[in-house]
């Protein structure tokens, strides 16, 4: 029987190139398969004319995870791997169908023939008789690994056949067109390939840094001829000899610095020292400043915070193992007990037994505002997680017989839950006051609200996710991360696409009628954005609480390596979730879409209120009676030229119920509030509270409504013009 042959092809943004890669193969092959990674030209509706299987994957910036994805999809006996911008001459077809059919082999090492801008190269180590790689395999001959260019296990047992380079019996690789394009390639490789090999515990010294890329400089120009391929085999020895020596300067980076994160969590402080100067120094005497003092805070923030330098509050490290074993060794934790409980809080654990002890500590040391029970599902830890929980009072613990994994676990706990509402907690999160009474007065506060999710934070005070986006392709972004967390965007109630199940919040009766997280999505991921989906489609919304603050130890129970343990399910499940959800998703933004844009996809109509005067608790009041119609059928924001005119407590009120305050620290004048947010105000509004009306302005924003002019005054540069509001 003929051997059925099965190609994968990965792309991004291959337009110039697919359609030549596919036309050397769709006449004797039986199966095309094309993983894209989310490409924003005609990529993938080339591949569809050329009856190609067309997958989506998520953008890494390396290969080789989607071609593991890729392999997944094939049904031939042979697979035959081909880039985007590679050919199959015909004589090299027929070989490969040939040793196919003989039986003789399992792996194929396949030589390749070189372009390097705009010719073929002969020597350098590109040369066809030396660059050979096992690109056609039996299935199940070759295991194709994540680590960049070294995506290749051979079986044990495979067979290989070593195929001699001829003349029309090579891929033909037509590489980079020019060195721009190498360069940004060679930067993006360098720092995955250091970032691997760090997680590895490799570490790369000075001396053995710059010895790897003189040897290979030497080797590709002088042992292996690069000399003979003129100005091209210069420059390709160059830029491979540069390769080694930046993979060993980034890894070097990572050892003695630990990554970008923390040299920006040092620039930091220096940034909040010199802002200290700002905050506490008066504005300049004399000659005007170009900007007032309120605007020269706002401007060097805005300089500073894309570099991830406002880190605001800090929160305590996890205590390692010999501390947390020596805190509950000396002492049991008592959490306290109510009779009848509000909320049943659901803390599923594997492992990390440390950080769920410094989880279960905050549960017993901060005022929650609401009676609660803790539930801990214990899915077979293999450290001392049991023992520790045995000094544990409070805690419903339950065991599973065997490993379910986060998603049965809840589902388990959820059965033996007594409260009304039901709140899902990770162990590697730190609660802060008062967290789980602002979840529950949501619900309060927006009757049609079905789940609600906290803000959550990196340890080092920066935000990890006000809310959640979900795109077209399936892909999710944490909105706002790593930035400022007091920023306005992020600080006010709102509609989400989810929000993560690191901390949610909804009715048990709810939980009960969906069914809990849906086991299609088991072990884990998705599950969180799946059950989002499922709220709303029953008619309910989805919404984040920037006053309910978590902290939220980031990948310290499962990693953050989608390549490797439970982590892989997240790109399976990427996959399930958007074929189940195609219907919903093609109103969903497209991945390029700025992410702020992305948040008020739904808002029909955007006001923006300026208080004249401080509000009072009455006025508090009346703003918000006279504003739920707007808040209802889309967005509200304040901004007042007077620091005092809202108090911390009236701020809180205000985001609490879905305002956005737009404060001096952020927004220094009109002029910047108006242009705040991704569109313009439909409607720009005054409120006095020494006279509870809203009159109404125009001719602030281009889309402002029209009225008769009351007057026209100047407001720190920007000119508007009132008009009377019906009474």
């Amino acid at each position: 029987m003929k051997p059925r042959i099965s190609v994968i092809i990965n792309t991004l943004n291959e337009e110039q190139n697919l359609a030549h890669a596919l036309r050397s193969v769709r006449a004797w092959v039986d199966q095309i398969v094309v993983v894209d990674m989310h490409s924003h030209d005609q990529t993938r509706e080339i591949a569809q004319r050329f009856g190609a299987e067309v997958y989506l994957h998520e953008r890494l910036g390396f290969v080789e995870p989607a071609r593991a994805y890729a392999l997944e999809k094939c049904v031939g006996d042979w697979v035959l791997v081909l880039d985007a911008d590679e050919l199959v001459p015909a004589e090299l077809s027929r070989e490969l169908l040939a040793l196919a059919a003989s039986g003789e082999c399992d792996v194929v090492s396949v030589p390749r023939r070189n372009y390097l801008l705009g010719a073929a190269l002969e020597h350098t180590g590109w040369n066809a008789d030396r660059d050979r790689h096992e690109r056609f395999f039996r299935r199940g001959k070759l295991e194709l690994t994540p680590r960049i260019h070294r995506g290749f296990v051979r079986a044990p047992d495979a067979r290989t056949h070593v195929l001699p380079f001829t003349e029309g019996h090579a891929i033909i690789h037509f590489n980079y067109t020019d060195f721009t394009q190498f360069i940004e390639k060679l930067n993006r490789y360098t720092s995955i390939e250091a970032s691997q090999a760090f997680e590895r515990g490799e570490r790369a010294g000075t001396k053995m840094t710059l010895l790897r890329a003189a040897r290979e400089f030497l080797r590709r120009y002088l042992i292996l001829k690069g000399y003979r391929d003129g100005w091209r085999g210069l420059h390709l020895s160059a830029a491979m000899a540069f390769y080694r020596l930046a993979t060993g300067a980034k890894l070097t980076e990572l050892a003695r610095t630990g990554g970008r994160e923390k040299t920006l969590a040092h620039y930091a402080r220096e940034a909040e020292a010199v802002l200290a100067g700002y905050d506490d120094a008066p504005p300049p005497r004399g000659a005007p400043a170009p900007r007032s003092f309120a605007e020269t805070r706002a401007h060097v923030r805005s300089l500073l915070e894309p570099l991830g330098w406002f880190e605001r509050e800090r929160f305590p490290n996890l205590p390692t193992d010999q501390q947390a074993t020596a805190a509950f060794s000396a002492q049991e934790l008592v959490l306290p007990e109510w009779s009848e409980p509000e909320v049943s809080i659901i803390v599923p654990v594997y492992g990390k037994f440390a950080t769920t002890f410094a989880c279960l500590r905050s549960l017993a040391e901060v005022d929650a505002g609401r009676s609660f029970e803790v539930l801990v599902v214990d899915d077979c830890s293999p450290d001392q997680t049991l023992a520790m929980l045995e000094r544990v009072r409070g805690v419903l613990v339950l065991k599973n017989a065997q490993n379910l994994g986060y998603l049965r676990s809840n589902n388990r706990a959820a059965k033996l839950a007594r409260g009304k509402w039901l709140c899902l907690l990770n162990n590697d999160t730190q609660v802060t006051p008062g967290w789980l009474d602002e979840l529950v007065r949501t619900f309060a506060n927006f009757p049609d609200v079905g789940l609600v999710g906290a803000k959550l934070l990196f340890p080092d005070g920066r935000l990890q996710e006000a809310g959640g986006i979900v795109f077209q392709d399936g892909g999710c972004a944490n909105y706002g991360r790593s930035g400022d967390p007091e920023r306005p965007e992020y600080s006010y109630a709102r509609s989400v696409d989810y929000c993560s199940a690191a901390c949610v919040l909804l009715k048990s009766t709810l939980w009960r009628d969906l069914a809990g997280f849906d086991e299609h999505f088991a072990p884990a991921y998705y599950e969180d954005t799946d059950l989002a989906f499922r709220v709303r489609e029953a008619g309910l919304r989805v919404m984040y609480q920037p006053l309910a603050r978590i902290v939220h130890h980031h990948g310290v129970t499962h990693g953050r390596n989608a390549k490797h343990g439970l982590k892989r399910a997240l790109l399976t499940n990427r996959v399930r979730f958007a074929e189940r959800w195609a219907h919903v998703l093609r109103e969903h933004p497209a991945p390029s879409e700025r992410p702020r844009k992305a948040t008020e996809r739904g808002v029909e109509h955007r006001q923006l209120i300026t208080l004249e005067r401080a509000l009072d608790g009455a006025s508090l009041y009346r703003l918000l009676e006279r504003t739920e119609g707007a808040r209802t059928r889309g967005h509200v924001a304040v901004w007042t030229p007077n620091e005092r005119a809202i108090a911390a407590a009236a701020r809180a009120e205000l985001q609490r119920h879905g305002i956005e305050v737009l404060s001096l620290d952020y927004v220094p004048n009109l002029g910047a509030a108006l242009r705040s947010g991704p569109t313009k105000f439909d409607e720009v509004l005054r409120w006095d509270a020494s006279e509870p009306a809203v009159t109404s302005a125009s001719g602030l924003s281009p889309r402002a409504q029209h009225t008769q002019p009351l007057a026209v005054r100047s407001l720190q540069r920007d000119v508007v013009i009132l008009a009377e509001a019906e009474r």
